[in-house]
């Protein structure tokens, strides 16, 4: 999966010093499962100069080891800025609990996201069943477009109009 962020200043009413709340992004997946395995990886790469006044990608170092979700208000008193110049890419484990902090700053904070699972993991956002037949038969490989729509997967039924 591939997605973008954008994040603008920070309304000086927002009560909190975080804007994007810690999670790990392998949390969807059912228990029983082993935190120790790695599920998903999560790439940014910054569009933008990343600080923390930016309202940069907050991390707690070493909670992929930690084998479960930040507790609320846990995290954020254990997390550090991702600090990176433009152009940078940040890869981490599914498991990581990250956030992001508010912005401080004018401007805007662009981020290209991409999400890489293993095939048993569900993706954010379901396409099955949501493109169209002719636009997937139009495409230079349709084959390989119906595999990452997941149209050949016959274990999961599509929900059409939902995601």
């Amino acid at each position: 999966m591939s997605d973008g962020w954008v994040k603008w200043q920070t309304p000086e009413a927002w009560p909190s010093e975080e804007t994007t709340g810690f999670h790990a992004d392998q949390s969807v997946v059912p228990p029983p499962w082993n935190w120790r395995s790695p599920h998903i990886a999560n790439m940014n790469w910054t569009l933008t100069d990343y600080s923390r006044e930016d309202g940069a990608l907050a991390y707690v170092p070493g909670s992929h080891r930690k084998e479960r979700l930040p507790e609320l208000g846990e995290a954020l008193p254990l997390a550090i800025p991702v600090e990176a110049a433009k152009g940078s890419l940040v890869i981490f484990n599914g498991a990581l609990w990250h956030g992001s902090y508010r912005k401080t700053t004018p401007g805007l904070r662009v981020t290209m996201i991409g999400q890489h699972c293993r095939p048993y993991m569900l993706p954010f956002q379901d396409f099955k069943g949501q493109i169209a037949e002719e636009i997937i038969a139009s495409s230079e490989d349709p084959s390989y477009l119906r595999s990452l729509l997941r149209e050949d997967e016959v274990q999961l039924k599509s929900a059409p109009g939902v995601f």
